[in-house]
Formats: C-alpha cells, structure tokens, sequence
C-alpha cells in the first residue's frame, strides 16, 4: 500500500465516522412516534392500552432509530405480557417505530400433577390452572401427557421433537376451512377436538363425538391427512359410527389412505 493510499483510506475512514456522528446525532433521525400494530383481534389483552406496551418495550422518544434495540424491546414485551406475540417491530424512516404484534390463542392444556399448563401452538405458557380439567368449545385442548417440568408462566415447555406434530395442529385445522372463517378457526377446533396424545409413531386426537383419529406419520403432509379424516366424519360414517371406533390415516405407496374399524 503506498503512502497515497494510505492517506486515502484513512481519510474515507475518518470521513465515514463523521456522517455516521451526524446521523446518529440528527434530530431527523430521532425517534418521534411509537404506535402498536395489532393484526389479531383482542381479548385477554383487551385491557391493555397501546400506552403500556409502548411504555414497557422502553423504546424512548428522541432516541436515535439507528439506536432501537428491537430484540431487548421485544424480549421486555413478551415477558411481562405472555398472551403477547411480537411478529416484528418495523422502522419507518425516519423517525418512526411500529410494534406488530398479535395475541396468543389458548391452543392446549398440559398436565402436571394437579395443574394444567395453558399454553398456544408455539406450546408457550399462557397461564396454569388447578384442579379437574374437561375440554370444551370455549377452553384449550387436553393433551394427554404427563410432564415433570419445572415451568413457569411465559416459559416455552420443552418437549420431545415428536411435538413438532401438535404444535402443527392448529395450522393443519385452519386450512381446512374456507378464508372466510378465519375468525371462527380456533373455535371450531375447540368445538370439534376433546383430547389429543402424541406417540413415537402418531397423533391421536379424540373427535367431539366419540370416535378417535389416528394420524400415522403426523409431521408429513398433515393438512391433508386431517382433512381426509374429517372427510370419512363428514360423508362416511353414520351417527353411531361417529360415537366410537377409529379412523387410521396413513400414507400407502405414496398415497394417503383412510380406513376405520370399531
């Protein structure tokens, strides 16, 4: 490197940490409005005002957008408020923070002893309930397991991989309806699934009505194994068929095949 070069690459260098000194520092680039994105609707966080969250990502106002740590502010959010999901939180130049964020929906319930982890899809730890547990259309979904975890509300279960299949679940439910009840995905879910269990090899879930569904190999085209399955409900099976029985899901020379024996 020659001495010309060298006053070059030092001058570009000094040069550059001047403008980023003029960035960083520039009013323009200081931080003036934050707002809160909610693309969920709301209800255990109903009660929480936009003003709280903002307050509680400790994101300030005059602090340069180059200087926003959207991992801490995230990290705060969802720690203090566990029913909260930061999808991201946006910069829009140049001086303006968006929070995204959507509430979790109570998905399942797992029991430990007397208590039952409530938890979303993401098996994260909404809150812990006493006492007996029955699942309806408006509560989480039972699984059938027992954990010795030692967990806490906001905490994520760590489960074995085979959970990858439940944690599928829901979004394998919600394509088998039509976009227009979007709203009503979760209910139904709740509405049509009493219980569900994973083994080494499938997921069984207990239909509403009685019969079981048994899901072989539920972490490979699981969408369309479910959809199958409430398929056979819908079209194959009579009121008493429906009360008991089960209906095997399983893929045969590359094909899903469905078959039900009491």
């Amino acid at each position: 490197m020659t001495g010309k070069t060298k006053v070059l690459t030092i001058f570009f260098s000094v040069f550059g940490i001047i403008v980023l000194l003029v960035i960083l520092s520039s009013t323009l680039f200081s931080v003036k409005s934050i707002s809160v994105n909610w693309q969920s609707t709301k209800s255990v966080l109903n009660s929480v005002l936009d003003e709280e969250i903002i307050s509680t990502s400790n994101i300030k106002s005059g602090t340069s957008v180059f200087l926003v740590s959207k991992t801490k502010a995230k990290n705060f959010l969802e720690k203090k408020y566990p029913y909260i999901k930061i999808l991201n939180i946006e910069t829009k130049f140049p001086n303006k923070i968006i929070i995204h964020a959507v509430e979790r929906n109570e998905v399942f319930a797992f029991q430990k002893d007397d208590e039952y982890f409530i938890t979303d899809s993401d098996l994260k730890v909404l809150k812990v309930e006493s006492g007996e547990y029955v699942s309806s259309n408006n509560n989480p979904i039972k699984v059938e397991n027992t954990y010795d975890q030692d967990v806490q509300v906001g905490d994520f279960l760590k489960v074995h991989q085979n959970f990858d299949a439940l944690k599928m679940l829901e979004n394998s439910f919600y394509q088998n309806y039509d976009a227009d009840k979007q709203f009503y995905y979760l209910v139904d879910m709740l509405a049509y699934f009493n219980s569900v269990s994973v083994s080494d090899e499938k997921l069984l879930i207990k239909y509403v009505d009685g019969v079981n569904i048994a899901i072989y190999n539920p972490t490979v085209n699981q969408q369309k194994k479910l959809a199958m399955a409430l398929y056979m409900i819908d079209n194959e099976l009579d009121a008493n068929d429906k009360k008991t029985g089960t209906i095997s899901i399983i893929t045969k020379d590359g094909k899903i095949v469905g078959s039900y024996k009491q």
